[in-house]
């Protein structure tokens, strides 16, 4: 690796190695996003046809699946990577906060869209 500026840059020896992962990240996010949203689209498409009226349940279910094998398999591809060696600690953080984040977002979308629907 070469810098511009050798005798002043002390800290690229410490950013070659954050930063030499970066482009798998961006690639395995991605990857496992698309996976992630191919799960939550045959869920949903099966809950649709058990739960006709109730949209907020279908929704909580098929989000979570999907948030789950989002979380698992992403932190799979970290510990790959070397990045992770605690894959439990990190899934059941990661995925305790995207749990919160849908019940939060879950009842105001659904609010919001009953108030474009009266319109």
């Amino acid at each position: 690796q070469t810098c511009a500026l050798p005798i002043f840059d002390k800290s690229h020896q410490y950013f070659v190695p954050i930063l030499s992962v970066m482009p798998w990240l961006v690639v395995g996010s991605m990857v496992v996003y698309m996976i992630a949203q191919v799960i939550d689209f045959f869920v949903y498409g099966a809950l649709q046809k058990l739960f006709t009226r109730w949209l907020v349940i279908r929704n909580y279910i098929a989000l979570i699946c999907s948030q789950l094998a989002d979380t698992v398999l992403f932190t799979l591809f970290l510990m790959m990577l070397g990045i992770v060696t605690n894959i439990l600690h990190v899934i059941v953080v990661s995925f305790f906060i995207k749990f919160l984040i849908t019940l939060i977002a879950t009842p105001l979308i659904v609010t919001m869209a009953n108030r474009y629907a009266k319109r």
